[in-house]
């Protein structure tokens, strides 16, 4: 069952905003409110995400999340740091380091991660990451224009975009890349184009497979892994 949720801006002075929906009452202020949120046995309320969960359990689990962590983690090719790991392979994965999601895929792949998260076939023995091809950039035609957006004619797509440049980001991301990864829970058949996907996944405790930190520390451990498998791979080249 979902967390019940409700929210309120505390930056808002109004008072007509001062009403909790959950026990009905109006409040004079705000701070009334959140008073009121923070004393009553009805609320399980995070005064950090202004959001109400529905039992002191919930609320607790969610203090343990996640959501609460720091920005302490780096990226091991800059300085920019992140609150979750996933969010770290997202950042490799852009391209922001002149690396291809291709490569990124790759190393971990070659990483032989146990339990694996390979989709099945997706390993290719005897590549030299030095000699993968490039990724050149798809260029969105104006053509694609239908009269009312701008359609993506790729097969099995038929996606429509506002802008001629929200087609050409579409066109030029992973969204037409096959499924790379796999959930290692063997009760779990979802599978994933990109390993930040993975992780966003894991992270999420959709199957309750570990705890926050082990999160954390297996896949930043995976993330360098793979960054120095990237990075070897380029100078040998």
């Amino acid at each position: 069952m979902q967390p019940t949720v409700s929210y309120v801006d505390i930056t808002d002075a109004d008072s007509t905003q001062a009403f909790c929906m959950k026990c009905l009452h109006h409040f004079d202020t705000i701070h009334d409110l959140l008073q009121h949120y923070a004393d009553s046995k009805n609320h399980n309320w995070c005064f950090a995400c202004s959001k109400d969960f529905e039992s002191a359990k919930r609320l607790r689990k969610h203090y343990r999340s996640i959501v609460h962590l720091p920005k302490n983690l780096q990226c091991p090719l800059c300085t920019k740091k992140f609150k979750y790991p996933s969010a770290v392979a997202d950042h490799i994965e852009s391209g922001k380091h002149k690396l291809t999601r291709k490569q990124v895929t790759f190393a971990v792949h070659s990483l032989g991660v146990i339990p694996t998260i390979s989709v099945e076939g997706r390993i290719q023995q005897g590549t030299d990451i030095s000699t993968l091809p490039s990724m050149p950039k798809l260029v969105a035609n104006p053509s694609a224009f239908d009269g009312q957006s701008y359609r993506c004619h790729l097969p099995q797509c038929e996606r429509t975009f506002r802008t001629l440049l929200s087609l050409e980001k579409h066109l030029n991301s992973a969204a037409h890349d096959e499924d790379e990864f796999k959930c290692p829970n063997p009760e779990c058949d979802r599978a994933f184009k990109l390993v930040s996907g993975l992780i966003r996944h894991v992270e999420s405790e959709t199957c309750s497979l570990t705890n926050v930190k082990e999160v954390t520390d297996r896949f930043m451990a995976m993330t360098a892994q793979f960054t120095k498998l990237i990075l070897s791979g380029s100078e040998s080249s």
